[in-house]
């Protein structure tokens, strides 16, 4: 397609901007990207990801959609609530209804040590919207082993962060936090709540972090995690080891 036709079409005002242009426009549409978890976060960056036109996206989810869900999870009517609709597949189908030239595959499964690698075949890059540690847990160690780029995001209460990870290349999840994460260790949403504005604030971010993956494989050369809180308007960029962790058990192949 010649360039100025291109720049007619779905995707013109994103090609138009400097970082990605026509070139990494087709980089996106060749991608094949996997989301672990379609709550809140992992619904977000479905959403934009879909929209910018990532080529191909598994959605894996385990959870019905409740009505506590509306309030944060862009990807779900009070339709979904009354039929309890798997998350996995109300999202493949408003996802499809949003974009019909990409390829969707909703996946109604938990995601574990057991089923991750199948769940990530064929995939060039991760992005996490898992809701506990365990599933985390094992996004990180499939990754590592199967050298796939990912992007780790979380948010609780007003607070949010992202961590891009490159296996081999950059320090893992359990090279920063430590391969014993258990959903006991950590409060979530259901104790002391999310507000809908960090979820899509920390959305963006995972998401861009994951398009940028997708055009420069090279990115990021200084590992970084950024934490942000939108209650008091705060942003922080916190530097990594510039390597992985010799002393990682999932790294290591020890996990």
């Amino acid at each position: 397609m010649e360039t100025a036709e291109f720049l007619k079409q779905r995707y013109s005002r994103q090609a138009l901007f400097r970082g990605i242009g026509v070139e990494g426009q087709e980089k996106i549409r060749a991608a094949r990207a996997a989301v672990v978890g379609l709550g809140a976060l992992g619904g977000a960056n479905a959403n934009i990801l879909a929209r910018a036109g990532v080529g191909f996206l598994r959605l894996i989810d385990r959870d019905r959609v409740e009505l506590s869900n509306l309030q944060r999870q862009c990807l779900f009517t009070e339709e979904d609530v009354r039929h309890s609709s798997p998350k996995a597949l109300a999202g493949e189908r408003y996802l499809r209804s949003v974009n019909s030239e990409i390829s969707i595959e909703g996946v109604h499964a938990e995601f574990t040590d057991e089923n991750a690698r199948e769940l990530l075949e064929g995939v060039d890059i991760v992005i996490d919207g898992a809701d506990n540690p365990e599933a985390r847990r094992a996004v990180n160690r499939a990754c590592v082993a199967l050298r796939v780029p990912w992007v780790h995001g979380g948010c609780l209460d007003c607070r949010g962060n992202i961590m891009p990870i490159r296996p081999g290349v950059t320090p893992c999840l359990a090279c920063v936090f430590g391969d014993d994460l258990r959903r006991d260790m950590f409060p979530n949403c259901n104790i002391v709540g999310v507000l809908g504005s960090v979820v899509h604030a920390t959305a963006g971010l995972e998401a861009a972090t994951a398009l940028r993956m997708i055009i420069d494989p090279a990115y990021p050369k200084e590992p970084f995690i950024i934490n942000i809180d939108v209650w008091n308007g705060t942003f922080r960029r916190v530097k990594l080891p510039p390597a992985p962790s010799p002393d990682c058990p999932a790294c290591s192949g020890n996990g």
